[in-house]
């Protein structure tokens, strides 16, 4: 809530809930500390006594505190673990559902987490009158439908999202985000590339080739971008190939930008071209596995995927999965946290995709790319990447 609002009234009840809650969290009070009496923390909080004794009588119908009579008041546990009313209000912001269910799988399970802890949520989506598409490196919260205007009332406390939006007013938790969000959790895309490494040269393969939806130094993945040369240097002294580009993301129908980058693949000599993929979004490397069914190029995928959305691919695939649940839970772990300590720097943690058993083969219904088969088209484009 803004400042000038805050000065112009009374802490509310709620308000003396949470003082109390980061009290506790600050004092890193254990079952049977006991807390100070209700003098000194009208003096500590600045609160009336008639608002605090409220908040303290909700502390204990939610089990957080005990009051014994001619002893004191004493910690039960440091959060509630059935709050019966909602103790914060936290905005889910995701981008628009045009290119995979991600977000909105991760917005199922990050609201079931925050309102284990007692967190109140609302969903917004970009707005119709944004700029849209990967290439916006920052966004702000005016590019979200409603958004903006909530912050300014005071209407949210803190915000988790898997974009890349920056506010300064309130806490923002990444999830599954760039590397410059300032706290939260964030898939580990270093660690996705070594394990794939592993797993292809296990397969025997020794021309790799790593495919990007985006620059990472432009998305600030850092971490990524030193593991990039470190795993190009190591391999090149095992006389593996190995090399990093990128296929943008199509957002409408039919793949276009996959389509052209896989041409350019196929335009290479047979000895050129890898032997071994490494793909960081799922539905590109399943669009590029139905192109490639139709020709005899048959080289290794490796992909990362989601634990809960499983995907079929048309040729052999390695995937190693995010499982969203566990992601949205440890967000929701990192934004309490956050609540709780409001001056903390908050925290950065990376979740490491892991692999599952191989895919089959099974092809499914891209009935449009089998309407004019890739190889049919290697003539007429350029051999140089």
């Amino acid at each position: 809530m803004n400042s000038s609002r805050q000065m112009s009234r009374k802490p509310s009840t709620l308000e003396a809930y949470r003082s109390v809650l980061r009290l506790i969290h600050g004092m890193k009070a254990a079952e049977g500390t006991r807390l100070p009496t209700q003098t000194e923390l009208m003096e500590e909080l600045k609160i009336c006594a008639v608002t605090l004794d409220t908040a303290m009588k909700w502390l204990i119908e939610d089990e957080v505190i005990v009051r014994k009579r001619r002893v004191g008041t004493f910690v039960l546990r440091p959060y509630p673990e059935h709050p019966r009313r909602a103790i914060w209000r936290v905005g889910i912001v995701m981008p628009p559902i045009t290119h995979s269910y991600f977000g909105a799988v991760l917005t199922h399970f990050l609201h079931k987490h925050l309102d284990a802890f007692g967190i109140s949520d609302r969903t917004y989506l970009l707005s119709p009158h944004a700029v849209h598409g990967s290439e916006v490196l920052e966004r702000r919260p005016s590019d979200f439908t409603g958004l903006q205007d909530d912050i300014d009332e005071g209407l949210l406390d803190g915000i988790v999202t898997s974009t890349r939006l920056r506010q300064a007013g309130i806490p923002v938790c990444g999830v599954a985000s760039w590397e410059r969000a300032e706290f939260g959790v964030l898939i580990d895309y270093a660690a996705f590339l070594k394990d794939s490494v592993k797993a292809l040269q296990g397969k025997g393969c020794r021309n790799l080739l790593y495919v990007l939806p985006h620059n990472p130094l432009d998305w600030c993945y850092f971490s990524q971008q030193s593991a990039l040369g470190t795993v190009e240097a190591e391999l090149r002294t095992l006389g593996i190939g190995f090399r990093s580009e990128i296929c943008p993301i199509s957002t409408g129908s039919g793949f276009p930008l996959e389509r052209r980058f896989l041409e350019k693949i196929l335009a290479l000599s047979p000895s050129e071209r890898p032997d071994g993929f490494i793909v960081q979004d799922d539905i590109t490397g399943q669009a590029l596995a139905s192109m490639l069914a139709t020709t005899n190029y048959r080289p290794f995928f490796a992909v990362q995927t989601n634990r809960q959305m499983p995907i079929s691919f048309a040729i052999p695939s390695l995937p190693f999965s995010i499982d969203l649940d566990q992601l949205a839970s440890c967000a929701a772990e990192l934004l309490m946290a956050k609540l709780l300590a409001p001056t903390s720097e908050g925290k950065i943690v990376f979740a490491r995709p892991l692999p599952m058993q191989e895919v089959s083969p099974a092809l499914i219904g891209w009935e449009s790319f089998r309407s004019t088969p890739i190889s049919s088209l290697q003539s007429n484009v350029s051999p140089n990447l």
